[in-house]
């Protein structure tokens, strides 16, 4: 059984964020592309006791009938300070992250601090990420993830909203 209640007592202020979620609406787009695109994704952040959560998230395009697209691994950790958090990702299409940001009420904001990329990678270098994930009115999560590569600005690359499907604490917590 999963009990949000085991979480660790420094990760309260992230207790919205964790469990399982599933997207609702998701589209990506890319500056140098005039068409979004569509796809489903399945996100956890769990918790197992200890002062930090566990990431994970795997995307699947909707137009190629379900087919994996990207997955995603990480651990966001939070400070004593209850505010200032690092979220440290590595994903399956070349690219490893560290993100530092904040989390305020119910809402984290976090902005590429270090990028490390494989050298053959067939995507232009990404330069700069900025990624909020926000708890409504609704329950739902919203995401937005606006991302800067070496031929593109700043801009919007995903937008997305999930539904909590499930808590998330793994089981001996």
């Amino acid at each position: 059984m999963h009990h949000v209640n085991k979480l660790h007592k420094s990760l309260e202020p992230l207790k919205w964020l964790v469990g399982k979620w599933k997207t609702i609406k998701a589209e990506i787009s890319h500056p140098t592309k005039p068409q979004t695109l569509k796809f489903t994704e399945h996100m956890e952040f769990l918790s197992f006791g200890a002062p930090l959560l566990v990431f994970s998230s795997k995307s699947n395009r909707v137009k190629q009938g379900g087919k994996a697209r990207h997955l995603e691994r990480g651990f966001l950790s939070i400070n004593d300070d209850h505010y200032t958090v690092a979220f440290a990702t590595v994903a399956s299409l070349t690219l490893s992250t560290l993100e530092e940001g904040y989390v305020q009420d119910q809402c984290l904001c976090l902005k590429s601090a270090s990028i490390a990329e494989k050298k053959f990678s067939m995507y232009p270098a990404v330069r700069r990420l900025h990624r909020c994930y926000r708890l409504n009115e609704n329950g739902e999560l919203e995401y937005t993830l606006l991302m800067e590569t070496a031929k593109t600005g700043l801009s919007k690359h995903a937008d997305v909203v999930y539904k909590k499907v499930a808590e998330g604490c793994i089981e001996d917590c």
